[in-house]
């Protein structure tokens, strides 16, 4: 008897779920003419880098859409673009693959032979022992997307500013568009042969984490929720288990293993799990966050319509009473 009501309550919380998404997680209807102007800006910095860089010319490959909005995740407004600007390697370049055991450092590339430009310009990537450096490729890269910003007069319609700052390996530009602000972080990336790694990730990455997040307020990156449901996966890699009618039992499933994570003050990165993503995080936040999932999870497992109230959506408030 009370695993029917469970079953059932799964069930119901799945269906709000899906008016959940509907309601708030689908993205506005006039993202397609951000996405419009996101593709003016990109071929405008491609046609501007071709002429000021032979080095650009040379090793471009092309653009990499990622990212919430490309991967389908993202949260009613599409208001932030990742982008990655891939290079790639030229054909005499063979190169090797060194991978280590050090966290945030998942791997070195080292050409076999000296680095041999075709032009007379030096190629700015690599250091003396012919190893790939992050930092000279930011730095350079740096300096192409300041020149662009500084030298190209940017004319579209609703256009109004685009100005630069940077985050990491990211470089974002920040773009005013109908008065809204869209930030596109252009990040400079290497395509090497997939052979060559041993490590791999998982793919799936089930919807609603960081709208939750956001609601919620919780102090933790989205991607550690994405980490948690790398784990996830990983535990149940049969595709059967995430069948789509089981909606509702596999967000709890979800809730679980976060709180699972945050009892153990302990959450692995996917592909080094000795490295312990939580480590900046006090053992009193992680407790009062596990406080706070297990009871999100206690009362949509009784009470399904609270999903509603959880997600702050002003529908169906008459049922919450």
């Amino acid at each position: 008897m009370e695993n029917s009501i469970k079953e059932k309550n799964y069930r119901r919380l799945g269906q709000n779920l899906r008016r959940i998404y509907d309601a708030e997680v689908a993205l506005e209807a006039d993202h397609p003419s951000k996405r419009k102007i996101l593709e003016f800006i990109l071929n405008h910095f491609k046609e501007f880098c071709f002429k000021k860089s032979q080095v650009f010319k040379q090793f471009f490959l092309e653009f990499y859409y990622t990212g919430s909005y490309f991967e389908g995740l993202r949260v009613s407004k599409a208001t932030e673009f990742d982008i990655n600007v891939v290079f790639k390697l030229l054909p005499d370049m063979e190169y090797l693959i060194h991978e280590l055991e050090a966290p945030l450092s998942y791997a070195t590339l080292q050409l076999k032979h000296p680095s041999r430009s075709s032009f007379d310009v030096p190629i700015p990537f690599f250091d003396d022992a012919s190893y790939l450096i992050g930092k000279n490729v930011r730095s350079w890269f740096q300096s192409l997307v300041e020149s662009f910003i500084n030298n190209t007069n940017l004319v579209y319609p609703g256009l109004l500013e685009v100005k630069l700052t940077h985050s990491g390996p990211a470089r974002t530009l920040k773009v005013f568009y109908n008065f809204v602000w869209i930030s596109v972080d252009l990040v400079p990336v290497f395509a090497i042969d997939a052979k060559l790694l041993q490590r791999f990730t998982l793919d799936h990455i089930p919807d609603f984490k960081e709208d939750l997040r956001d609601k919620e307020i919780w102090p933790i990156p989205s991607y550690f929720l994405k980490v948690v449901a790398f784990w996830l996966v990983k535990k149940h890699p049969n595709p059967q288990f995430w069948n789509d009618s089981r909606f509702g039992l596999l967000f709890i499933k979800f809730l679980g293993a976060l709180e699972m994570h945050l009892e153990a003050n302990h959450l692995g990165h996917i592909l080094y799990p000795k490295f312990n993503l939580f480590h900046s995080l006090s053992p009193k936040t992680l407790m009062a966050l596990k406080r706070r999932v297990n009871a999100i999870i206690i009362n949509l497992s009784t009470r399904p319509e609270l999903a509603y109230k959880l997600f702050k959506v002003p529908i169906l408030d008459h049922r919450l009473s």
